[in-house]
């Protein structure tokens, strides 16, 4: 629960900042790249997560993995992230900032389970219209 609270309140605020700063669609699509790198990477992970790793190293590793991939205004967000020894929190609070976004731009994520197959139209589709599925 506490992981839930730290992840809201440190994605509500770069959310807030990224609307302030016109950066929202940049700074969602770094960190889909953020979380799926800690999804895909288990070493990623622990180093977050070691208290062994300095966090002049960690920086470092932050800057050497991020800097020439995601925009100015997230790396930093990112290194005071870490410099308040949040780092382990990163995966969390990017999942969380994707879901404000959804929020915000009114996206629904839904999981559909059926006994046969989906039919090609319906797996076309990006989008299903409201009106018609009322």
């Amino acid at each position: 629960m506490i992981v839930s609270l730290l992840a809201a309140r440190y994605s509500k605020a770069i959310f807030d900042l990224a609307l302030e700063n016109n950066v929202v669609e940049e700074t969602v699509k770094d960190m889909q790249l953020i979380a799926g790198l800690c999804e895909a990477n288990r070493d990623f992970r622990t180093m977050l997560k070691s208290p062994v790793i300095g966090i002049d190293k960690k920086l470092k590793i932050f800057k050497a993995i991020f800097e020439n991939h995601i925009n100015k205004f997230t790396m930093l967000y990112l290194l005071v992230i870490a410099r308040k020894r949040r780092e382990a929190f990163i995966h969390e609070i990017a999942l969380e900032f994707g879901d404000l976004y959804n929020d915000y731009k009114g996206i629904l994520t839904t999981h559909i389970t059926t006994a046969s197959s989906l039919t090609e139209e319906i797996r076309a589709g990006d989008r299903i219209d409201e009106k018609k599925h009322r």
